[in-house]
């Protein structure tokens, strides 16, 4: 028998896809060592190799042997789940037109139903491997994700969302949120496809949209693993708004949310918090009452979001009905927020903006006097209102590209900060002065944007002058 040779492989590029085929590799001879007690068998050019993954100095190696196949031996190996590459793929098609066919149809069979999708009984440890049999395993496993896949994305259609949550659930735990995450911003836009040789492309206005009802939107609620996160309301969301834009009614979503949020934790699709957060996404914020704590709740739990929801609150019903009693009541419970404590950068950032924004707007004596007390006696917290509301700004076209009401009133706080900070402390400015030609800066960036991208067929009223320079 011919001796074997061993070699290590050093990937410059390692694809371990269906098959386990590493590419682009260079090969080192090394001596002879015994077969690695963990490891898989692929094939590199023609060749059978037995490959074991290893960690050294922090980067993953694979130290292969290349052998006989007819002296190959078979060891455990724990195989890559390949739903998670192909759901990262996939479109899901929520079209009123694909739900009526998806009914229609039979459903397809499970993997372990089907006798043509049966997996080869595997080696014993210790026995020779088969390549032609690997090969023939491997062909099946693609086989079998990819009709895992056809049956997640039938129950999408069909918003069997019970079936949904359970066929997350049977990830690895590091992919289920990112991957449900995945499918809500998949859901907010139909399949992309191609039009029929000789037909017109149809305007996007007119092409057809997934298609939801509200009870679809508590399902997919209900089936979010580990329950809903924070990033998995803001598309939850758009797709609310979608059943909205369908003609149906928001007091209905109301009513549904103030039901389901009262029923017993475990039969529930969302917590009060989670609808709070949900109604926000949506700019509902004046229809938070049912879902928020009472003030002095929050105070004693520290609970720095639920603050910053009440002065939400407070400061929609102003907009909705007017008065000045809301606006303080908002001024108050945005100080409380603002108190001595532990609070989240996202929470004191939220607040300081809040803060800024009311602050000309309601009596002279709590809001002139915190701008100043703020610039003058408390200039480290006149230089976190600058920089928080600087970062806003100087990331708004990145972060809210789409939301320009956002971005103005990023710029008008700018404004209102800098005016108190000139008109109470001139002499900080002027220290600060770097700093606030970064702000300048912001509005500058936000002038050409709008200078190059406006639509308008004028420039506005402009200053005429005759021959002699008379206006």
């Amino acid at each position: 028998m011919t001796p074997s040779c061993f070699f290590r492989v050093l990937p410059l590029v390692m694809v371990l896809q269906p098959g386990f085929v590493l590419a682009q590799s260079t090969v080192k001879p090394l001596p002879t060592k015994p077969l690695p007690a963990r490891s898989i068998t692929t094939t590199v050019g023609s060749q059978p190799v037995v490959v074991e993954l290893a960690e050294e100095d922090g980067d993953a190696l694979l130290d292969a042997d290349v052998q006989d196949p007819k002296v190959a031996t078979a060891a455990p190996v724990e195989k890559p789940d390949l739903r998670p590459n192909l759901l990262r793929q996939a479109q899901f098609d929520r079209r009123r037109s694909t739900i009526l066919a998806a009914w229609s149809q039979s459903e397809p069979q499970a993997p372990d139903a089907d006798p043509e999708l049966v997996l080869p009984p595997p080696v014993e440890p210790g026995k020779p491997v088969d390549p032609a049999v690997e090969q023939k395993r491997n062909e099946i496993e693609q086989k079998r994700a990819a009709r895992d896949l056809e049956i997640l994305s039938r129950h999408v259609t069909l918003g069997r969302w019970p079936e949904v949550g359970a066929w997350f659930a049977g990830l690895a735990e590091k992919d289920r949120a990112p991957l449900f995450l995945h499918l809500l911003r998949a859901l907010q836009r139909p399949p992309q496809t191609q039009p029929r040789p000789g037909v017109a492309q149809v305007p996007s206005n007119f092409q057809e949209q997934n298609s939801f009802t509200f009870d679809d939107l508590l399902g997919l609620a209900a089936a979010a693993p580990g329950g809903l996160q924070k990033d998995q309301l803001e598309p939850l969301a758009q797709l609310a708004s979608r059943a909205l834009e369908e003609g149906r009614s928001f007091e209905d979503l109301a009513a549904r949310l103030v039901a389901d949020t009262a029923r017993p934790e475990g039969e529930r699709s969302l917590s009060k918090r989670d609808a709070a957060r949900l109604l926000v996404a949506m700019g509902r914020e004046a229809e938070l009452g049912p879902f928020l704590p009472e003030v002095d709740q929050a105070v004693e739990a520290s609970d720095r979001e639920a603050l910053n929801l009440l002065a939400r609150f407070h400061v929609a019903v102003h907009a909705r009905d007017g008065g000045r009693a809301s606006l303080e009541r908002a001024w108050e419970v945005t100080q409380l927020a603002l108190a001595a404590g532990e609070i989240s950068d996202e929470d004191k950032a939220d607040a300081l903006r809040r803060a800024v924004s009311l602050a000309p707007r309601i009596r002279e004596e709590f809001g002139a006097a915190w701008l100043e007390e703020s610039f003058t006696s408390r200039p480290e917290r006149g230089m976190e209102i600058l920089a928080t509301i600087g970062m806003q700004a100087s990331r708004g076209p990145q972060d809210h590209a789409q939301d320009t009401a956002f971005r103005l009133e990023g710029l008008r706080l700018q404004r209102t900060a800098i005016e108190a900070l000139l008109a109470k402390a001139p002499e900080r400015a002027s220290a600060w002065s770097e700093s606030l030609q970064l702000l300048a800066a912001n509005w500058l960036v936000e002038a050409r944007h709008s200078e190059r991208f406006s639509e308008a067929s004028s420039r506005g009223p402009v200053m005429q002058q005759d021959q002699y320079g008379n206006i």
